[in-house]
């Protein structure tokens, strides 16, 4: 009698048992929809820190109004390290990144002034340089981005203006701001360690510099000028990140 009463509550039970367990699937069958094409996660997604090591060449322009313009090159090794975020949006990825990175781009150069011809001497070095970009790709497979990038871009200048027959040398030294552009590819591995190959062009736009001869060049009073001294340079790197979160795509349920 006890068990023909019990019979009608167990299977009860059973039936309840079974819609929990089918709900609880469709729930974690839909989470993890949403995770695989909302802006919850990816292998990208997450905070990085890194280095950075390539090589770069600077160009650089010395100019006065009135005469011929002095122009140099240079070869460099550069390192550094950058940090970023990436918020992934199924196959799009956005992120922030920041570097710093040493450089030793000198470049010397020479003109000759077309008024009262004299030889003036320059030397433009670029010791370090820093960025802060945006970042903005898609993925190819899941596990490589291929991403564009641009931003602020800034560093040390240190600038030399001479002419021997004087003597006159003046040292100017500042922080010149400008711009950033470039792209790469990154490799996600075992959802910790990103690899990436990039190249940046760094334009830190027009400086001007303002100097003033001693009177027994030139006679009282003291005569004196400009210089524009204009800076662009390219970098070729590869960079290795870590990234702090471990989240993989998620693939719904079949």
């Amino acid at each position: 009698m006890t068990t023909k009463m019990l019979a009608p509550a167990f299977g009860a039970f059973l039936v309840l048992l079974t819609g929990v367990g089918t709900a609880k699937a469709d729930g974690m069958q839909q989470r993890r929809a949403a995770q695989a094409h909302g802006c919850v996660g990816g292998l990208f997604a997450g905070p990085y820190i890194g280095v950075n090591a390539g090589y770069g060449r600077v160009d650089t322009t010395q100019s006065s109004t009135g005469d011929p313009s002095a122009k140099g090159d240079d070869h460099a090794f550069t390192a550094g390290g950058q940090v970023g975020y990436n918020w992934q949006c199924g196959h799009v990825v956005f992120g922030l990144e920041a570097d710093f990175n040493y450089v030793g781009f000198e470049t010397n150069t020479t003109t000759t002034t077309t008024i009262n011809p004299t030889v003036v001497n320059f030397k433009d070095e670029i010791n370090w340089f820093g960025t802060v970009r945006g970042r903005v790709g898609v993925t190819v497979r899941d596990h490589a981005l291929v991403y564009a990038t641009g931003g602020l871009a800034y560093a040390e200048s240190s600038r030399k203006f001479s002419v021997p027959s004087v003597p006159f040398r003046q040292t100017d030294d500042d922080f010149k701001t400008g711009w950033v552009i470039g792209g790469g590819i990154e490799l996600v591995h075992d959802a910790r360690w990103l690899l990436r190959a990039e190249a940046l062009y760094v334009d830190l736009r027009d400086k001007r510099d303002d100097y003033t001869l001693p009177p027994s060049s030139c006679g009282a009073p003291p005569c004196g000028g400009f210089a524009n001294w204009d800076d662009k340079f390219w970098v070729a790197r590869l960079g290795l990140s870590y990234k702090f979160s471990r989240d993989p795509v998620l693939v719904p349920l079949k």
